[in-house]
């Protein structure tokens, strides 16, 4: 594993608020100062590919990065776009009973207004 690839996976271990790749450059900048977006991006294709980190696809915004790997679903903000992890709400078992066919793997994303949005509106 490369420098660049071993301090990117770090500071997604380390972090619970689903960053960006632009926001992964920031923070790992800090230990690899010459550090390009562009080695931020191939890293975390690789790291995907090793399902050692998790990509949330974003619609019209940023996909954002999940260095928790354990099965989980994610809540999404409409209106701030903050992403939150909640614990499975379906299980690859039970989908498989209803579906009568092997499922390899499942992401969910529920779309809500997060409480501090809602204590704006």
């Amino acid at each position: 594993m490369s420098r660049q690839k071993e301090v990117i996976l770090d500071v997604l271990r380390k972090v619970r608020t689903h960053p960006t790749a632009d926001e992964i450059l920031l923070m790992a900048r800090r230990r690899v100062p010459a550090l390009a977006l562009g080695t931020v991006y191939r890293n975390l294709k690789l790291l995907c590919d090793e399902k050692k980190v998790r990509r949330i696809p974003m619609e019209d915004a940023p996909d954002r990065y999940d260095g928790f790997t354990e099965p989980h679903d994610h809540l999404i903000c409409l209106d701030c776009g903050k992403v939150y992890d909640v614990p499975s709400l379906q299980t690859k078992e039970a989908l498989e009973a209803k579906l009568g066919a092997k499922v390899s793997g499942y992401e969910m994303k529920v779309y809500f207004v997060c409480p501090n949005c809602q204590r704006e509106e």
